[in-house]
């Protein structure tokens, strides 16, 4: 069962319904989930961490279903709200006002809100630079990163890593080297990648190759380069 959130209007920060902190109950609203928390303009509690809460909304509609589950696996990183509406039969404007009405936000937010969650587990749980973090959350730039979880967190993703507790914080789990024939050459074959790639779950950064996996509900990367020898390193980016 899914952890009740609440909305604290003098604060402007959402919770869980078991935080610590306990407002007056006359300053505590419900909320349906963290996106719909953040559309209406509330944080999350840094000391609950209620960003973590997983809660999706109770969606009778099956198109808004659909259209959920494609924004999860990253479409509105590569396509518009227009073309997700026309992908499940609806229009644009339609699409908005049934997911205002079902989930508190629009497709946009939405993936907005996806994308600013998603960087902050990994500024939390792994060790990637902050701009490989970027691009590998689904935003086009370092600088619209930071505005977007800015404005969802209320700090910028480098205050956020600082943040972030010592029982947090990831190890990469050493790397496992694999030997290849040559042809292929790594090299060409991640040079080959470098403009085919995902965006929101590959990129290729200074010739290495890094893609974007969920594991247990917790995200990581994976991360391949060649060496000088010929052969591959293989670096996994997970949480403790």
């Amino acid at each position: 069962m899914t952890e009740p959130l609440q909305a604290v209007v003098t604060t402007g920060i959402y919770c869980r319904a078991s935080c610590s902190a306990r407002p007056a109950a006359r300053n505590v609203r419900p909320v349906s989930s963290p996106v719909a928390a953040e559309a209406a303009g509330y944080r999350p509690c840094l000391k609950c961490r209620s960003d973590r809460v997983h809660a999706d909304p109770n969606v009778e509609s099956t198109e808004v279903t659909r259209a959920m589950a494609m924004i999860s696996d990253g479409y509105l990183d590569r396509h518009t709200e227009a073309e997700l509406a026309h992908a499940v039969g609806y229009s644009a404007r339609q699409l908005r006002r049934l997911f205002e009405l079902h989930v508190g936000a629009t497709p946009d937010f939405v993936a907005r809100s996806r994308r600013a969650h998603f960087a902050r587990r990994m500024l939390d749980e792994t060790n990637l630079t902050v701009t490989e973090i970027a691009y590998a959350s689904g935003f086009n730039s370092l600088r619209q990163m930071n505005r977007v979880v800015k404005d969802i967190f209320a700090f910028t993703p480098t205050e956020l890593r600082a943040k972030r507790r010592r029982n947090q914080s990831s190890a990469t789990d050493g790397g496992l080297t694999l030997t290849i024939e040559a042809p292929p050459s790594a090299p060409d074959i991640i040079s080959y990648l470098a403009p085919r790639s995902i965006p929101g779950v590959e990129q290729v950064v200074d010739d290495r190759y890094l893609r974007t996996i969920v594991s247990c509900g917790h995200p990581g990367v994976i991360e391949v380069a060649a060496n000088d020898e010929g052969a591959l390193e293989i670096t996994a980016h997970l949480p403790t």
